[in-house]
């Protein structure tokens, strides 16, 4: 192409040459006008050939770019899927590898119609209290932990949230960025599901039971307490948020006083007595997040 171009272009200097003698004839009278005519078609010919050279020679420069393929974003390369020296982009187009960007990450989860209401009125309530607009607000963190992780170690940001609620499903698509940062055997490796926390506020005197002291049925949930003679007896609660290190919160139904029944499920029942032994209190771990707040003791039945 670029031969091309250099030929076009010495054809095209000759013509311009031809074309001034031919001008310069012109005006004297000394050659016809058809001539001058021809002079000046032959000219502008070879400047259109110019054109299309030089065109020729950026497309061929383009096809020298292609040639070589740079990945939009860093990450992990995948295997190869087409050796060196195969043709490829021919026909249709083909996957020569996957790139993965490992950093930063981004976690999709979904929220339920009711607890994207919930936190809407929070939000709102937050904002007023501080005085912030909606524009000036702080942004939304998140803790996220691998499945076999203990906790919530990885800290995050919401950083993108759907448009809608899916009509489908009845839920939200919320999309938070996290630091992915480490070694091989450290990171999220993408893909892998993840649990997710989504702080919403701080529950003052906050009353926490094992989780595994709840039960559930048709009415709702419930805890077996031993009350003052040492009955069992089936005590409606309302729940809330789950702590990290398996704890309840429990919004209504239970007061610090009361014994929960923990372990022996399966032998206690409302109105059965039992002699139950105290496995010691929770007041220290709960103390840890939410400061001085009571917690319901745990009791063992029939140990």
């Amino acid at each position: 192409a670029q031969a091309n171009l250099t030929s076009s272009q010495a054809e095209r200097d000759l013509a311009q040459t031809e074309f001034e003698r031919v001008e310069a004839l012109y005006k004297k009278g000394a050659t016809s006008e058809i001539t001058y005519i021809q002079a000046r078609a032959r000219r502008d010919k070879t400047i259109a050939a110019v054109s299309a050279a030089e065109a020729d020679v950026r497309s061929a420069e383009l096809d020298i770019e292609y040639a070589l393929v740079e990945a939009p974003i860093t990450g992990r390369v995948g295997r190869h899927l087409v050796d060196m020296g195969n043709l490829v982009g021919a026909s249709e187009n083909d996957l020569l590898t996957q790139v993965v960007n490992y950093q930063p990450l981004h976690v999709f989860f979904q929220l339920s119609e009711r607890d994207l209401l919930s936190l809407q009125e929070i939000g709102r309530k937050r904002r007023e209290a501080m005085g912030k607009e909606w524009e000036n607000r702080d942004p939304t963190m998140i803790d996220v932990g691998k499945v076999d992780e203990e906790g919530f170690p990885h800290a995050g940001m919401i950083d993108f949230t759907a448009l809608q609620v899916d009509p489908d499903t009845g839920t939200f698509e919320v999309r938070a960025v996290i630091d992915n940062q480490g070694k091989l055997d450290e990171i999220i490796i993408p893909g892998t599901f993840v649990r997710v926390r989504l702080p919403v506020g701080t529950h003052e005197a906050a009353l926490l039971v094992s989780e595994r002291a709840l039960g559930a049925d048709q009415s709702g949930r419930y805890l077996l307490v031993a009350n003052s003679e040492n009955i069992v007896e089936q005590r409606r609660v309302v729940v809330g948020p789950q702590r990290g290190d398996g704890l309840r919160v429990i919004r209504k139904g239970l007061q610090p006083e009361d014994w929960v029944i923990v372990n022996g499920l399966q032998r206690a029942r409302p109105g059965a007595g039992v002699d139950p032994k105290r496995l010691g209190s929770q007041v220290p771990a709960a103390r840890e997040e939410a400061g001085d707040e009571s917690v319901a003791e745990a009791a063992g039945a029939g140990e």
